[in-house]
């Protein structure tokens, strides 16, 4: 008796929206099989020009890597997928590039994504999860969504920066690098002390320009009572904890509302 191999459909993914050119090769029931991914690392922001440079010199690399890893041939893919936008112009045209010509080259379809439904839809399939809300917060985008009769509807966003950047312009401040997140992240849980800091909600929209002012301009002003004990930690308001429990509120707020 000759067992069948069963075969599944491999697609392969492309992102390049702003400071990284990644692949990954993804079954059709959304598993990951393999994903590569490269930063290019900037002093003060993300110059257009750079990203492109950096996207279109290591793409071909990144691409044979997740490949042979996935041990999957381009002919063998199904599909390729490249996030469409919003993101930054220079960036996207490397990952649309790409994708195009692995389209033409192997005649598959090539499938344009939405890079926030992308974010909410991977975590959809993670979790399971049904007749949600998000809170989606992904560089310049800070959004709050509700999925409604298989529909995604935007409930409210930010109305000036969003907090992903937000965080990296108050990173550059205090002399974290890029991206400024992850450090932030840490410095948070070894801080002593809650800075209070304002922020501004108009209806189910939100403002955080002020409050980025708001902490730039306490920068160094804190007591050595509060410092951590690390010398990166000494006068450096502590904030990303309260943001997150303000998406958290503003999500019940509108699901409460929403679901009536």
């Amino acid at each position: 008796m000759i067992e069948s191999k069963l075969v599944l459909k491999m697609i392969l993914g492309i992102e390049s929206t702003a400071h990284t050119f990644g692949t990954a090769v993804v079954d059709e029931k959304g598993r990951l099989v393999c994903q590569k991914r490269e930063m290019v690392k900037p002093e003060m922001g993300l110059i257009p020009r750079d990203l492109f440079e950096h996207h279109y010199g290591i793409a071909d690399k990144i691409l044979k890597e997740t490949l042979a890893e996935a041990e999957v041939s381009e002919k063998e893919l199904t599909a390729v997928a490249f996030s469409q936008g919003p993101g930054i112009p220079n960036a996207l045209r490397v990952g649309a590039v790409v994708a195009r010509t692995l389209s033409l080259k192997n005649n598959i379809p090539c499938v344009p994504v939405n890079h926030c439904i992308a974010h909410i839809e991977s975590a959809k399939i993670q979790t399971q999860a049904k007749d949600f809300v998000v809170a989606f917060a992904s560089g310049a985008n800070t959004q709050i969504v509700l999925e409604e009769d298989g529909k995604y509807r935007i409930v409210g966003e930010t109305l000036d920066i969003g907090l992903g950047n937000m965080l990296d312009g108050f990173g550059r401040k205090l002399g974290l690098g890029f991206p400024a997140g992850p450090k932030i992240d840490e410095m948070y849980f070894k801080g002593k002390k809650l800075v209070e800091l304002p922020y501004a909600v108009k209806g189910t929209d939100l403002v955080f320009s002020g409050l980025l002012t708001s902490a730039v301009e306490k920068i160094g002003k804190e007591t050595k009572e509060d410092w951590a004990g690390d010398e990166i930690e000494r006068g450096k308001p502590r904030k990303k904890l309260g943001l997150i429990e303000v998406l958290i509120t503003e999500c019940r707020k509108n699901k409460k509302f929403y679901s009536r």
